[in-house]
């Protein structure tokens, strides 16, 4: 930091360190006389007895998400919540209810200026900040993009505005709030496809050019929790802005920086004593808080900075732990790094514990096996940790670093793009009509049940212009709504019919019967066109478009009847999809997917398929029905699944399958499962298995088809008759993604 510097942004510093300097060697002498044989005057990286390891060189490129988070913390959080484990859920109301984690939260700002003593807009970034970060945790947990979108607005406002951090405590002001806000931006840029490349450039910009020179040459004149801060926040800015330098300049710091918020200065002996243990037990807390944060992120780069100086870091909580629940440690006169404070007695007792203490537990006894008893007493003092002072830290530290024991059952790895999906066109009716579904008895709205236990993706279909089912277009947009508020990805299913499309079926609209080939084609591009327009007006635009329902005996009939036309049917085919392409405006296209009814018939596949490629048609997805009393075995459907991956090395989707939990199909022959809800469950499970087998990781998801239904076919679905959830629901709870 240059001193023109230091004297803009804090001269009260600079005149208290020129105060220092002079008055120093006027009482150095007799000082010295007061430092007995224990005390520890920490410098540099030598601590009595022992020289610190010199700081490892950080040469690999940065994982992502990575901060506080990589992926598979966020995937634990998340797959907890859905099974409702223990301390996980406890944790999670505390954060779920915090006004900061709410979708609907009022920003406070943004401004140009941010500072701190004096004040300006200190509490309004701050807010925002929780605000940011906490909500970017709730979008991931609930899959709620209004969590997302508000945690956006926040960041992208402030990234847009930000220009200056000033004031006698700017650099404090530098290292706290903005630390959480580097977070969400973080978790937004891997985890949410509508933050852009321009809004993360924009983050970059206000992290490296505002906040990073405030911070960047720490505060080797204050109290140690100040360059703790620094630290935190550099490694943080370092990490989301892909900066190797940065990082390592704090890394660096950590290891032998001369202020007192280095390991060994910080925790200036092995008992754990920290350099702030004599000024009082918050702003001791603070400073090990930060520490905690800087080694959970280079951990989470593959750096183990934990385990510096013998766990240095591991004492400074149990002393701390210790002492502030009424216990006595031994304390030695120390004075800090600036000369500034000397401290020849610890300050009192503070049984006001800040929600910092679940990281370290679940690092060192969790993950290392080291007891730690009294960290461990905080802990079950205050479990389920709340919210933190202002922006000091993360808090909720129950929820966010708790981790299972080794005697807890591993959660299944799924693929990032597999859909865990369900074709739910009817379950909007069904609750018109007053059905009611229940999750444990609970009564739930059914596309939330769905979403608690894994569901990410929704199939609708779509009729032409139905006469009694329900599946129009404003009915099926109102259902896609209710699906993408709560996060949901959307397949939309055209029928081209007024009615069923299915193997036996695939009757031509009304409206369209008395065209000729020619109108046919250029009125199925125009309605896919303006229906997908429709779609993306109502800011539902699908992620993926099926052309046609169990297309194997082709569309509209009878023009585009199969085996007989096929050239009718391949250019009804490719109107479809360049109406999906001319409806989607400036929107990304969704995915293209020519759905049939052979899952279990290898030889009937290549058929099709084959001779699709002989017509130069362009699509993205193979999907397959498979009901297994009408397409084969299980055994078939393996094979098939091996032979399209590997012959056609397009992704594929078993995008109808469903099995009975009462009997129905399999009265009189032999059922590869029991007809029962147990047996409806494996069957499921099975199939899974199969898919995720496939090749090439080309098996990318599963949709059960209409799992709330009611009525004649309720055997198939998901709920008994009287709407409870049936073992089958929970299939996929112990699935996270990668």
């Amino acid at each position: 930091m240059s001193l023109r510097y230091m004297q803009r942004k804090c001269p009260e510093h600079i005149q208290s360190v020129r105060a220092f300097s002079l008055s120093f060697w006027c009482y150095g002498l007799s000082f010295l006389l007061l430092i007995t044989e224990q005390t520890v005057f920490a410098e540099k990286s030598i601590i009595v007895g022992q020289t610190l390891q010199e700081s490892p060189s950080f040469q690999k490129g940065f994982v992502h998400p990575g901060i506080l988070h990589v992926q598979t913390d966020l995937d634990r959080m998340k797959i907890m919540i859905q099974q409702e484990r223990e301390p996980w859920k406890s944790g999670y109301e505390k954060l779920k209810t915090h006004p900061q984690s709410q979708s609907d939260y009022q920003l406070r700002g943004p401004f140009e200026e941010i500072g701190r003593k004096p004040n300006v807009h200190f509490a309004h970034f701050d807010q925002d900040a929780n605000a940011a970060y906490q909500c970017a945790v709730m979008w991931y947990i609930t899959g709620n993009t209004s969590y997302a979108e508000k945690s956006s607005r926040i960041v992208n406002a402030w990234a847009s505005m930000l220009q200056t951090v000033s004031g006698k405590d700017a650099i404090l002001m530098a290292g706290l709030g903005p630390f959480k806000m580097i977070n969400a931006a973080e978790i937004l840029r891997y985890t949410h496809d509508r933050w852009t490349e321009a809004d993360s450039r924009r983050c970059e910009r206000m992290f490296k050019n505002v906040i990073y020179p405030t911070i960047k040459n720490f505060a080797t004149f204050a109290n140690g929790n100040w360059d703790t801060a620094c630290i935190k926040t550099m490694m943080a800015i370092g990490v989301f802005c892909n900066d190797r330098d940065i990082f390592q300049r704090a890394v660096n710091y950590y290891y032998t920086g001369s202020g007192n918020g280095s390991i060994t200065h910080y925790i200036i002996n092995e008992t754990g004593q920290c350099q702030e243990s004599g000024r009082d037990q918050q702003h001791t807390q603070l400073g090990l808080a930060h520490l905690a944060e800087a080694c959970q992120i280079a951990w989470n780069q593959d750096l183990d900075l934990f385990s510096v100086a013998d766990n240095r870091l591991f004492k400074g909580f149990e002393y701390t732990a210790k002492y502030n629940l009424g216990y006595e440690v031994p304390f030695v006169h120390h004075v800090d790094t600036t000369g500034k404070y000397h401290h020849t007695k610890i300050s009192p007792r503070d049984e006001r514990f800040r929600p910092i203490w679940e990281m370290s537990w679940n690092h060192y006894h969790k993950r290392r096996g080291l007891d730690m008893p009294y960290t461990r007493q905080v802990g079950e003092k205050i479990r389920p940790e709340g919210a933190a002072h202002g922006a000091d830290h993360p808090g909720f530290g129950t929820f966010l670093f708790s981790l299972p024991s080794e005697t807890e059952p591993t959660a299944v790895l799924l693929p990032a793009n597999y859909a865990i999906g369900a074709d739910l066109s009817f379950l909007k009716q069904a609750e018109e009509r007053g059905i009611v579904f229940k999750d444990k008895g609970i009564p739930k709205p059914g596309l939330q049940i769905f979403r608690d236990h894994g569901y990410n993706w929704i199939r609708l279909r779509l009729f032409h212009t139905p006469s009694r089912l329900p599946n129009n277009l404003s009915y099926t947009i109102a259902t896609a709504k209710e699906a993408k508020q709560l996060g949901y990805k959307f397949l939309l299913n055209f029928h081209y019919s007024d009615t069923w499309a299915d193997p036996g079926h695939q009757i031509i609209p009304k409206a369209w019967r008395d065209m000729s080939h020619d109108q046919l084609v250029q009125t199925v591009k125009e309605y896919t066109r303006d229906t997908i327009a429709a779609f993306r007006d109502a800011g539902v635009l699908p992620d993926m478009v099926q052309i046609g329902n169990e297309i194997t005996p082709g569309i509209l009939w009878p023009d585009g009847k199969l085996p007989e036309h096929w050239n009718n049917f391949t250019e009804l085919l490719k109107a479809g999809i360049e109406g999906v392409r001319a409806g989607i405006g400036k929107k990304p296209c969704p995915k293209i997917m020519l759905h049939i009814d052979k899952g279990g018939d290898r030889k009937a596949t290549q058929g099709f398929f084959d001779k699709i490629a002989s017509y130069n048609i362009h699509y993205d997805v193979i999907g397959q029905s498979f009901y297994p009393w009408w397409h084969g075995s299980l055994e078939d459907l393996s094979e098939n699944m091996t032979f399209m991956a590997n012959t056609y090395q397009k992704d594929i989707i078993l995008v109808e399958v469903a099995y009975n939990w009462r009997p129905t199909e399999y009265r009189n022959k032999p059922a590869p499962f029991p007809e029962t809800p147990q047996g409806q469950r494996q069957f499921l499970e099975e199939v899974n298995r199969i898919v995720l087998n496939t090749p090439g990781n080309h098996g990318i998801g599963i949709f059960w088809w209409e799992p709330a239904v009611f009525g004649g076919l309720r055997s198939r679905g998901f709920f008994d008759d009287d709407g409870n959830a049936l073992p089958v629901m929970n299939a996929f709870d112990n699935f996270i993604r990668k």
